[in-house]
């Protein structure tokens, strides 16, 4: 893969042409689901790029919708940007009918993608129509989600994900969506400093483990709940940590609340606020996608990890092609 192999087609999917070497390319997929491709202003002139026009890579996620464009003469660049196929998803609301605040699914999976994403995207878009061999049953979909997170969150529930592939046609192209099985290749493969793994770990201890949470009930009495974190960051009423080790923070309901959903209010908040540890990889030679799970051991600390992939930044240009993964929720 190189920047040479990116393709821009117009509205309606036929090619204009390749990408040159003046080109650069950051693809991010599961995060901010978007991109930027810059150019030389004289390339930009000569090919005509327009919004509404596609960038892809057949038979790849790499893609999406220019839709933002930025010029500068100082720098002699221009700057095109867009949501990925995965943005786009992320641009719809899935919204439950006859007054319901949730949705109950089952069926298969390709066939319920299908009806969810009816008229989303009027054939740039469309649901795979072969069986999936995947089966949805009972799952329970929060009302009013956008549709990545929705879709994403019931696939997930099967032990499968989303795959998104740009397959291109004799004068056009379309993304194809389709369920397909979660790999776990922390089964088999575990990536490490010894095989052209790069890691970034962080074991942060620096985290908040005693909350003191207040405010005040519908008839103006103050509720004050202490709420502590364990070494294993379990939330409880129970002190763990003391003298040097204890850290505090103060958590104020703004609103009317009672003492259980100043607890549940404040639990999330000393979550967020705790200790963690984080891992993060730029692999080389082996790509995965985005829900797959993969299993992580950077030998300098010892720090292991199983975790499923939830985003890829790809970066290219005419020397270079790196992949960025980020595991873990």
């Amino acid at each position: 893969m190189c920047i040479k192999d990116m393709i821009i087609a117009n509205s309606r999917g036929q090619e204009k042409g390749f990408l040159t070497e003046s080109a650069q390319l950051d693809i991010d997929l599961g995060d901010t689901n978007d991109f930027e491709l810059q150019m030389a202003l004289s390339e930009y002139m000569n090919l005509g790029y327009q919004l509404g026009d596609r960038i892809y890579l057949p038979g790849t996620e790499y893609g999406g919708l220019i839709e933002d464009k930025e010029t500068s003469t100082y720098e002699d660049s221009v700057f095109l940007r867009g949501y990925t196929w995965r943005g786009l998803l992320q641009q719809k609301i899935i919204c439950p009918e006859n007054g319901q605040e949730k949705l109950t699914i089952s069926g298969e999976a390709n066939e319920i993608l299908a009806v969810l994403t009816e008229g989303w995207f009027d054939g740039l878009m469309q649901v795979d129509d072969v069986d999936s061999g995947i089966q949805i049953q009972g799952y329970e979909m929060d009302g009013y989600v956008d549709g990545l997170e929705g879709l994403t969150g019931m696939l997930k529930s099967a032990g499968a994900k989303l795959e998104l592939v740009y397959e291109q046609q004799k004068f056009s192209g379309c993304v194809v969506i389709r369920a397909v099985p979660i790999v776990d290749y922390s089964e088999n493969i575990e990536y490490s400093n010894d095989n052209k793994v790069h890691f970034t770990t962080r074991d942060y201890q620096m985290g908040t483990n005693h909350l003191v949470c207040y405010g005040k009930d519908k008839e103006e009495k103050l509720i004050t709940v202490h709420l502590y974190a364990d070494e294993e960051g379990n939330v409880s009423e129970k002190q763990s940590f003391f003298g040097a080790d204890e850290r505090a923070a103060v958590y104020e309901a703004t609103s009317q609340s009672d003492r259980a959903k100043m607890i549940e209010d404040g639990t999330e908040k000393l979550k967020d606020a705790g200790n963690y540890k984080e891992l993060s990889m730029t692999i080389q030679d082996i790509e995965v996608a985005v829900g797959d799970i993969v299993g992580g051991r950077e030998r300098i600390t010892g720090l292991y990890m199983k975790q499923p992939v939830t985003g890829k930044i790809l970066k290219l240009d005419v020397n270079n092609k790196t992949i960025e993964y980020k595991v873990g929720e």
